[in-house]
């Protein structure tokens, strides 16, 4: 599991040091970022279910573990900025974080985006 997220991330660090917030780059609108995510297709470790409403998506292992992420997604030119947020307290167990960058980048084609840039970037 840790080399699949390596090889997801390269030398990227794309979350915080707790892995309780992720940045990607995503290329393509959000309406397609979320149908994407939505679509049930096999072949993934992960599985989402999204309230648009309250803007989350609630990551799903084959496990049935789950693992719920505040997102938001800005309009740039040419592409999307995802940010994900958990919503669960740090304390919460789960190999969720482990598998969502592979899941990102498989599924979205997502690249993952230097956390500590974003972060002086105050965005």
């Amino acid at each position: 599991m840790q080399k699949r997220h390596r090889e997801a991330t390269g030398d990227t660090v794309n979350y915080d040091p707790m892995m309780r917030k992720y940045i990607y780059k995503v290329r393509m609108p959000r309406e397609e970022i979320l149908h994407t995510l939505g679509e049930e297709v096999g072949g993934y470790e992960l599985s989402c279910e999204i309230d648009t409403d309250s803007a989350v998506i609630c990551f799903i292992s084959a496990q049935g573990d789950k693992k719920r992420y505040y997102y938001d997604i800005e309009a740039c030119e040419g592409h999307c900025i995802l940010r994900l947020e958990a919503v669960a307290p740090i304390g919460s167990k789960s190999n969720i974080p482990c598998q969502l960058n592979p899941f990102m980048v498989e599924k979205l084609h997502a690249e993952p985006l230097p956390f500590a840039q974003y972060e002086k970037q105050g965005k």
